[in-house]
């Protein structure tokens, strides 16, 4: 059954006053005829009136019949080739579906109308507008949070894991190790790092003072006079304190260059010392076996998918107004950006030809077997609700015209005689 459309009442009343002008016209044609009859004998002139009042009738009931004839049998009667939308329905939703594959889904009719719209342009105008934009993040946060809720994190967790197992295994560890510390500490961070492990030394000395001279008198032979532990301490506190000195104020200090040097090997050795790597690839092998690996793989995507559903529920969050922001940011680019427009129109455009091709055949048969599945009676009572008001005036221009002819067929007979 076709749903109740709210607009369905006004058609009704417009059609039926349109069929009320139609039928009025008739009666008065009648009336005419009826009045013209009674006085021809009177007035030799209203022959002519009686002549057009017969044509008008004669066209009324002609067109009515026509116009009745497509959507139901005139007066009841079973007469052939009336009801002809009830009778043929299925024929007609066959007959539409192909129209619409063949003359509106062909790539010559989507390609001329996406480029007359520019689609690429004025999807980056309405983007690059507030409410729009808005709009869309939150639709995409939205959709976010949906397909979080229903995924299996089981599933995903078990992906993580595998994935960082997986690109952990084809890495070798000390050489990327390695890299990365020849990328971090390159000029002057070597010089910050030697300063930092010197401060740090006379910051153990400072903080282990009393254990550092206890270790000084234990190791010191018996004959040593007393006090000679605070003087060792002292000079080690004041040759390390010395140090930090120069290091800050003499970056040409003989001292960087050797760490550099120390530095430099140690990285070296790290990418090709087969020792290393031998040791490296073991603690690697150890690291990815332990349980850690699994709980932080599952952690990560917990804490994630947390922070992705409170962003995402949340009206005036950072994730919308993230995605606002760079949602007008594409709208104004593709504004600006003439061959970007162009690619995105022309990729559009190669969808809709695709889809066009793909499922030509199935919006056919989706027209056909809905229209199918429609009850013949109200088929043809929302289709006369459409169009019905329209073909009244078929109705009418029919009185008018048959009224003209009989009026021209009088005058001829007059002239003929």
């Amino acid at each position: 059954m076709l749903k109740r459309n709210d607009n369905d009442d006004v058609r009704r009343a417009e059609l039926d006053r349109m069929k009320h002008i139609a039928t009025g016209l008739l009666v008065l044609a009648a009336g005419i005829f009826v009045v013209a009859l009674r006085f021809e004998s009177q007035y030799p002139w209203a022959r002519f009136v009686r002549a057009a009042a017969e044509g008008a009738m004669v066209g009324a009931i002609a067109d009515w019949f026509a116009v009745t004839a497509l959507f139901r049998h005139p007066l009841g009667l079973p007469i052939p080739h009336t009801a002809i939308i009830p009778r043929r329905k299925n024929d007609l939703g066959a007959s539409i579906g192909r129209f619409m594959r063949d003359n509106f889904l062909t790539t010559e009719v989507i390609s001329s109308r996406l480029r007359s719209i520019n689609a690429a342009a004025r999807l980056g105008s309405w983007l690059a507008r507030d409410e729009p934009a808005e709009r869309v993040a939150r639709i995409l946060a939205s959709g976010a949070a949906g397909t979080l809720r229903v995924v299996n994190d089981d599933v995903v967790q078990s992906l993580i894991e595998r994935t960082a197992v997986n690109t952990l295994q084809a890495t070798p560890a000390t050489p990327l190790i390695g890299r990365a510390l020849g990328a971090l500490f390159i000029g002057r961070r070597r010089h910050d790092l030697l300063y930092a492990l010197v401060q740090l030394a006379a910051q153990l000395l400072e903080e282990h003072q009393d254990s550092i001279r206890r270790r000084i008198v234990e190791g010191s032979p018996w004959w040593m006079p007393r006090g000679v532990d605070r003087t060792i301490y002292t000079r080690l506190v004041e040759t390390v304190t010395r140090t930090l000195t120069e290091l800050r104020d003499h970056p040409e200090h003989p001292l960087h260059a050797r760490f550099d040097e120390i530095v430099e090997r140690f990285v070296e050795q790290l990418q090709h010392d087969p020792d290393l790597l031998q040791r490296g690839e073991a603690y690697k092998q150890e690291l990815l076996g332990d349980p850690i690996v699994r709980d932080l793989a599952a952690s990560l995507w917990q804490d994630a998918k947390h922070a992705l559903l409170e962003q995402s529920e949340q009206d005036n969050s950072a994730l919308r107004d993230a995605l606002t922001r760079g949602l007008m940011q594409i709208g104004e680019l593709l504004q600006r950006d003439e061959q970007l427009a162009a690619r995105i129109n022309d990729w559009i455009e190669s969808v809709a030809h695709f889809a066009a091709r793909e499922y030509g055949d199935e919006v056919r048969d989706l027209i056909e077997h809905t229209v199918q599945r429609w009850d013949a009676a109200s088929t043809a009572h929302r289709i006369e609700l459409q169009v019905g008001r329209d073909l009244q005036f078929i109705r009418i221009n029919g009185t008018i015209v048959g009224g003209l002819a009989g009026l021209v067929i009088s005058l001829l007979s007059l002239i003929v005689e």
